[in-house]
């Protein structure tokens, strides 16, 4: 017998959403990656998390961003830093600011203004997606 296993995750869309709740899980420059920084790394914490919705990956900077259906539960998984990432001091003066900055939708994607989609993702999120070369958005299914 063969076993089959059921697939998590389906690509969303190229690049980057203007979903609402999001924080960086982890990136190139941002600390020290974590041991066996991948997309598969990414996906299985995302797919460990009631609450997330999908992730963004970008392999080329090794960048893990995670969604979430709402800002409550962004900011309290946020807030434990799983992969001990460094905050930007782009957005705060600390790990919690940055956490505060992104998951209240805060930031703007390639000028198209600020994080509006908020939910599941659906069409706010299609409709919203930039193109960045080699990264993508995928979808809890």
């Amino acid at each position: 017998h063969r076993i089959c296993k059921k697939k998590r995750f389906s690509e969303f869309c190229e690049g980057f959403t203007n979903h609402q709740a999001k924080h960086q899980a982890f990136a190139n420059g941002y600390g020290t990656l974590p041991h066996g920084a991948s997309q598969s790394l990414c996906e299985n914490y995302c797919s460990d998390q009631s609450g997330c919705v999908g992730y963004y990956w970008n392999p080329t900077v090794y960048q893990c961003f995670i969604l979430w259906f709402d800002g409550k539960k962004c900011k309290h998984e946020c807030n434990k830093n799983k992969f001990q990432s460094s905050y930007h001091p782009a957005y705060g003066n600390s790990w919690n600011a940055q956490c505060n900055y992104f998951c209240n939708g805060n930031s703007k994607v390639e000028g198209q203004g600020p994080w509006k989609c908020s939910g599941n993702m659906g069409k706010c999120d299609k409709d919203s997606c930039g193109k960045r070369p080699n990264a993508k958005t995928y979808i809890k299914t």
